[in-house]
Order: C-alpha cells, then structure tokens, then sequence
C-alpha cells in the first residue's frame, strides 16, 4: 500500500469541541480531505475555550465559514454534501434536521453518504436534549464517584475528556466497517459520548460490583501506586505478579517481605495493601527518581516516571517513537505503523478555505 488507505475520502464536519473533530483528525491523517464548518464569528467554540486542544486535532483540515440562518450558505452545504463520503454531525438530536441538514435530507443528496451522529447523551432516553459535557458524561457512568478525593469529596480530575476521545474512535470504527463495502447504501450511524464513556467505564464497573464490593473497594492495590523519590518527583510502579512483587521487595533490600507467607499471592497481599505500600513508599523514597526507575529496570519490575507533559518530549521511548515534533510547530502523527498516513502541521484558520470551497467546491482542498 503507497497510499493512505482514505486517500479521497471526502469527510464534511459539522462538529465543533471534542468528539467530531478527534475522529475526523483520525480521518484525515489516514488520509481523508476534512472540511470543517464553522459558525460566523468565533467559529468552533474550542477556538477559544480551549485553544490547545483546537490546534491538536484539527490539523490539516480545511476552514468554511456557514451562516446557518441564511438560505444561501444552506445551498452551499447542501452542494458540498452531494459530492460528501461522511458527514459527522455534533450537536444534540434533531437540530441539523431542524437546519434543513439531517439524514434523511442529506442522504437524500448522496445515497452512499455515511452520516454520523456524535451526540452527548443519544437520540433516546430521558436526557437525550440534555446540555452536557465530559464531566457530566463521567459523572453519570460511574466515574467520579469511583475516584473521590481523600475527603470523599468528587472531583471532575481527568486529564483529557474520556469520553469525547472514546466517542471519536467508535466513529471511527463505525465509519471504517460502513466502508468496507464499496456498494454500501447510505448508513446513519451513532456515537454518542456518555455511552462510550460507559464502555470504557465498563471494566470498573464489573470490579466494583462483582470482584471486590463495597464503596473503596478496589481503590488501594498491594504494590501498585504513584511513589514519591528522594528528589521530590514520583514513579509508578505496578507489581501485580508474585514473580515481580519478589523482585521488587528483594532490590529494594526487603527480602523478608518476599518470604513473608502474608504477601505470597496477590490475594493475600490485598489484605495488607495500606501496608504493603507504605513499606514500599518508605524504600523508595530513599532513591532519587531516576536511579529507582534503573534499578526497577534491571529486574523487570513495571516502573516508569512520572514525567510532566513538558518532560515527556524529553522522554527517551517517546523521542524514539519518532511521533512529537516541534517543528514548524508541535504537531503529533497517528500513532499507527504498517500503513502510509498524513502528517498533519497546524489547524486552519478561521474561514482559511472559505473563498476557495465556495468558489470551487472540494477541487479548492485537493
């Protein structure tokens, strides 16, 4: 294969925030043209509100501006749409057929389109029409309240919005198997936010309910856990397997903990776990960070640092992935092999494309 595998695909993005743009950035660096509408004025709201993660996926992409209150610029989209592979659709249900842009009228344009609905809750239920955001998504499947601060207290303390990525990828996954048949017929397909954050909420859910019941269980594991060195920083170490609890106990220079018949299995170790780590913090943090992440090296004990986002671009395995650049500015590449992609630089300015689309049409992106 020479070529990225959606080299001509046509994707027309409707979506503003996090869900659509993440999957068609996915798109577009495995090769797809993306258009990207934008309401007059500020455009995507993430312009603004969070300017860092606009410029992270939406590289690469084309810019039209659209005033879907004026009839003409509802013909222009209505053009674009005849000639569109994919349509992603980010708002709640109902409003892009309240536009005169939904399935049924956009289908009706392509009969082959691929028509996907990136919705916060999904077109059914009770809250379907609710406002909504990653920490609401979060909070109503389990999230938030299976991580509470040492106060009991919960806290929205995710580092990126789960649920918006989960929701871009089954798109993609959606997207992909639609187009696996060549002769396929027009598909609406749904990805909604919260319940992908309840697939991937899922796996806790069974632990919490089914493996170790109760309101903190699961919530401290013997061996496991973010440890603080003597220089002030952390590593994590994961000692889950008999085999690597040894060898982390025994180069720590704990020995009588390996053959403490307390801590021979993982189950045993769980009725100790406050002990257990406490006894591992205290050795650890008689080490500076770097010098425990070696030593864990050297017996196979799972450890890394824990770098900051500025320390990660120095990261040795992730300069070796090759995927962080800085130049012209930082940018990411997919993080797939085997297969040729793009590599996307920058997100589009406002209306980039505008003048060029609205005069020729997709040609204005090839």
């Amino acid at each position: 294969m020479n070529r990225p595998p959606l080299e001509g695909v046509k994707v027309l993005d409707f979506s503003m925030f996090t869900p659509g743009p993440f999957a068609s950035q996915i798109l577009a660096d495995l090769g797809a043209t993306v258009l990207k509408i934008e309401r007059p004025g500020i455009g995507d709201l993430e312009r603004v509100s969070v300017p860092g993660y606009f410029r992270a996926y939406n590289r690469g992409k084309g810019s039209l501006v659209l005033n879907f209150r004026d009839p003409a610029d509802i013909a222009v989209a209505h053009n674009l749409a005849k000639e569109a592979d994919i349509v992603l659709d980010g708002f709640r249900p109902g409003v892009m057929d309240r536009l005169g842009l939904g399935f049924d009228k956009l289908s009706s344009l392509q009969p082959q389109m691929i028509y996907v609905s990136l919705s916060g809750m999904g077109s059914w239920g009770p809250h379907a029409q609710d406002r909504g955001h990653d920490s609401e998504y979060m909070a109503r499947v389990g999230a938030l309240g299976a991580t509470p601060r040492p106060d009991g207290v919960p806290m929205y303390d995710l580092p990126m919005p789960v649920s918006d990525y989960a929701a871009g990828m089954y798109a993609v996954i959606g997207i992909l198997c639609a187009l696996k048949d060549p002769e396929h017929q027009a598909a609406h397909i749904e990805a909604p936010c919260m319940p992908a954050g309840l697939a991937w909420m899922f796996p806790r859910i069974v632990m919490e309910l089914e493996d170790a019941p109760g309101p903190s269980a699961g919530r401290t594991s013997p061996g496991i856990g973010c440890f603080r060195t003597a220089d002030g920083r952390y590593v994590t170490v994961t000692a889950v397997e008999d085999h690597v609890f040894k060898a982390l106990v025994e180069r720590l220079g704990c020995p009588e903990l390996a053959d403490d018949p307390d801590y021979a299995s993982f189950a045993l170790r769980k009725q100790h776990a406050a002990a257990v780590n406490a006894k591992i913090a205290g050795l650890v943090a008689s080490l500076d960070r770097d010098e425990c992440v070696r030593m864990m090296e050297q017996v196979g004990v799972p450890c890394a640092p824990v770098n900051t986002p500025e320390e990660a671009l120095r990261d040795p395995q992730v300069q070796a992935l090759g995927m962080l650049h800085q130049q012209p500015n930082l940018h990411c590449d997919i993080p797939l092999w085997g297969l040729p992609t793009r590599r996307h630089v920058r997100a589009p300015a406002l209306d980039e494309h505008g003048a060029a689309v609205r005069a020729q049409g997709w040609a204005a992106l090839a």
